[in-house]
C-alpha cells in the first residue's frame, strides 16, 4: 500500500487504498472487509484523496483520473 485517503460513505467509514500493484481498493473500517471491486490503472498509484463532493482522485504515474461516485 502506497496512499491512504478515508471518507465517510453512506453513514459508514471508509479508507481508500492505492497501490504500487497498480490498484485501488475500497475498505470498510466497521467491518476491515473490501467493499468494493479492484479498480485497476496502467501505473503504480502514488496517491488517493476524496473530494468533498464525493469523487474519488487517483494519481498514478505522471496522470491524474478523478471518478465520480455515481
Amino acid at each position: 500500500m502506497w496512499a491512504v485517503a478515508t471518507t465517510v460513505v453512506g453513514g459508514r467509514p471508509v479508507a481508500v487504498s492505492g497501490s504500487v500493484d497498480e490498484t485501488v481498493r475500497v475498505w470498510d473500517l466497521t467491518t476491515g472487509q473490501q467493499i468494493t471491486p479492484l479498480l485497476f490503472f496502467p501505473e503504480p498509484v502514488l496517491a488517493v484523496a476524496v473530494a468533498p463532493g464525493g469523487e474519488l482522485l487517483v494519481g498514478f504515474g505522471w496522470e491524474l483520473a478523478c471518478m465520480s461516485p455515481r
